[in-house]
């Protein structure tokens, strides 16, 4: 009979290693990555770009319908009434 080994108690599992991807899949997480990095890139570009516009705006002479303290209200202008 042939011996089989024992598995005793203080002896450690055998952890599976982790799974490696195929050289095609890495590379398309790879461009995948690449891509995510260039749209958040862009996002961040076009945001900034709209900030500095609004700053701009905000402070244009030609903005002379807001009050010099900046403050904005809500309200609607005055219509006159016609007779």
């Amino acid at each position: 009979m042939p011996e089989q080994p024992l598995v005793g108690k203080d002896e450690k599992k055998h952890k599976p290693e982790t799974p490696h991807l195929t050289p095609a899949a890495e590379a398309a997480r790879q461009k995948r990555l690449a891509d995510e990095a260039e749209a958040l890139r862009a996002n961040l570009r076009r945001r900034k770009a709209q900030a500095r516009a609004r700053n701009a705006m905000e402070t244009s002479s030609d903005r002379q319908d807001l009050p010099e303290s900046g403050d904005v209200s809500c309200a609607s202008p005055t219509i006159p009434e016609t007779p």
